[in-house]
């Protein structure tokens, strides 16, 4: 038995050997000049994702694609990966997992660990779409910090005088480094390349999925479209979001003691109960030793 499942990763590892050769020759090179750069880790393994790309992208569906595309947005990767490649790390996660338990059975002429392979391979499978949805939680989770200052930014440029564009523009210029600033450079580049103001914006609300993000584009919109104060509006809703953040403060600290009860259980007590146990054990001991 194991012998037949060695030849058959055997047999596996050839054929996709056949298929990686197939995908140099035909796959071609990713132009880059203009994307981010990568991950440092993932450059050694990148024309390996590309090859497993070009072979993956005929065969996901269209809902499959718009979907990844969309956590991929959220999670700001969007300059340097594409859902192709990011379901090429998720192959390619698991057939590591696969390979992995083989070296130490050939090399060390042990059984090959099948339980140990596919449990590898369950947890390694989604790890990449999972550190991607984890990435977007915290970009969003910045976002929502990050908005009520640059609102209370844009509502000073509004109440100065200057139009909603130049707002923006010093909104950006003079807020805080981060996620926020950087889409509302987004927005600007946008705008300077020749789209509208509101076609700019509703591209920012797509991009985020927010219903912080949807409720100002949204007042933006009320505002241009009816001719209303800006000012008012935005200052309302700034603080709005202020008190948002104030009661998911208040919501994570009563949890706190909740979240804390496991590491106390595990590893607080036992360690605790052991010190004070301890001068009863050894007493006992002595007692019992040289009575």
């Amino acid at each position: 038995m194991i012998g037949f499942w060695l030849c058959l990763t055997v047999l596996a590892l050839l054929l996709f050997g056949h298929a990686l050769h197939l995908g140099f020759t035909r796959a071609r090179p990713q132009d880059r000049r203009f994307l981010d750069p990568l991950p440092s880790w993932l450059r050694p393994f990148w024309p390996l994702v590309e090859v497993m790309a070009f072979w993956l992208r005929p065969a996901l569906p269209e809902k499959v694609l718009d979907r990844l595309n969309r956590v991929i947005y959220q999670a700001g990767w969007r300059f340097w990966l594409s859902p192709p490649h990011l379901v090429a790390l998720c192959v390619l996660a698991v057939l590591a997992a696969l390979v992995l338990p083989l070296l130490p059975s050939l090399l060390l002429a042990r059984p090959y660990p099948m339980a140990l392979a596919v449990l590898l391979s369950l947890v390694l499978s989604t790890l990449p779409l999972l550190l991607a949805i984890r990435h977007a939680q915290r970009r969003a989770s910045r976002i929502r910090q990050q908005l009520p200052f640059f609102m209370d930014l844009l509502v000073l440029a509004l109440e100065g005088g200057h139009p909603v564009s130049v707002a923006l523009s010093m909104s950006a210029r003079l807020g805080i480094p981060g996620v926020l600033r950087d889409e509302l450079n987004h927005v600007l580049r946008d705008l300077r390349a020749g789209s509208s103001r509101m076609q700019a914006l509703s591209d920012l609300e797509q991009r985020l999925e927010l219903v912080e993000i949807s409720s100002f584009v949204a007042t933006l919109a009320l505002g241009e479209r009816h001719g209303l104060r800006l000012g008012p509006l935005l200052r309302a809703q700034a603080d709005a979001r202020r008190n948002e953040r104030f009661v998911l403060a208040e919501k994570r600290a009563l949890q706190a003691p909740v979240k804390m009860l496991f590491p106390l259980l595990f590893f607080v007590f036992p360690g605790t109960f052991a010190i004070l146990l301890f001068p009863v054990y050894a007493q006992w001991v002595f007692n019992g030793r040289f009575l």
